[in-house]
């Protein structure tokens, strides 16, 4: 795997090119004809030249390695992240592609670990209560100890040296709350695409999950605005990205480019 969202201009000439100019990493890959997935030789030929002490030039804008790029060098190798320990629970309506872009994400990393809310809301097999648009005590009794057991399990992550991401359903205060809960540094992406964009990934992936939230006479669409007013009162902390036009990796990229962002202090 690479990191493919840097957004420093670097010399080509630098990188053994024949053009001219400068390009960012992004440019490069198109003009080669690589996908997104397909910068690792480009990452690699920097971090190379960045740990060449022969490389090392002043920061003057004219040489491949200025401050920027070393820092890169120091937090990349072969491909992972070094990140220091913490807790990155990533929340967004159902169908806002929570779980896949939490698990990319904890793959970046040199020690990532994904933990998934629904594997947990699973794990209870006698007894068990789902989420509905009425209010049941035991539904809510089952959810907080999800959270509860999401948090321990971050926590032990995070004690052992592992960058754990948390995909979770919550929203709005209770968002806050669970992030005061941890006993580790933590961080917060929120994924907010689109409502319709929403709607389109529900109907290809052929779930139901909004069906007990849809209003007597009323649509999908209709649901998912619904979730969508949950998420929009989440407190505005950490980081918040509107993914509707990301692939997964696009918005695994974005993220690794705003991580310093998403901390909570």
């Amino acid at each position: 795997m690479a990191y493919n969202g840097v957004s420093e201009v670097f010399p080509i000439a630098d990188l053994g090119s024949t053009s001219q100019g400068s390009l960012t990493w992004a440019e490069l890959a198109r003009a080669s004809g690589d996908t997104p997935w397909d910068y690792e030789r480009h990452y690699r030929a920097v971090v190379a030249a960045c740990r060449d002490a022969s490389a090392l030039r002043p920061d003057d804008g004219t040489g491949l390695c200025d401050n920027s790029s070393r820092r890169l060098a120091a937090e990349w190798d072969d491909g992972y992240m070094h990140a220091t320990p913490r807790a990155v629970v990533v929340v967004g309506a159902q169908a806002a592609g929570k779980s896949s872009i939490a698990k990319s994400l904890a793959m970046r990393f040199d020690r990532g670990a994904f933990v998934e809310g629904d594997v947990l809301w699973k794990m209870i097999v006698g007894g068990a209560v789902d989420m509905g648009a009425d209010a049941d005590l035991e539904a809510d009794r089952q959810l907080a100890l999800r959270y509860r057991l999401g948090a321990l399990l971050c926590e032990s992550f995070v004690s052992e040296g592992y960058v754990a991401v948390h995909a979770e359903n919550i929203y709005g205060p209770a968002v806050e709350q669970h992030l005061r809960s941890l006993r580790c540094q933590r961080s917060l992406v929120v994924l907010r695409p689109r409502p319709e964009v929403i709607e389109q990934r529900e109907r290809d992936r052929g779930t139901n999950a909004y069906e007990p939230w849809v209003p007597p006479g009323g649509s999908l669409l209709d649901a998912i605005i619904r979730f969508d007013e949950w998420v929009a009162e989440t407190p505005r902390i950490g980081l918040w990205i509107d993914s509707s036009d990301l692939t997964i990796q696009e918005t695994v990229n974005a993220i690794l480019d705003q991580w310093e962002d998403a901390a909570i202090e």
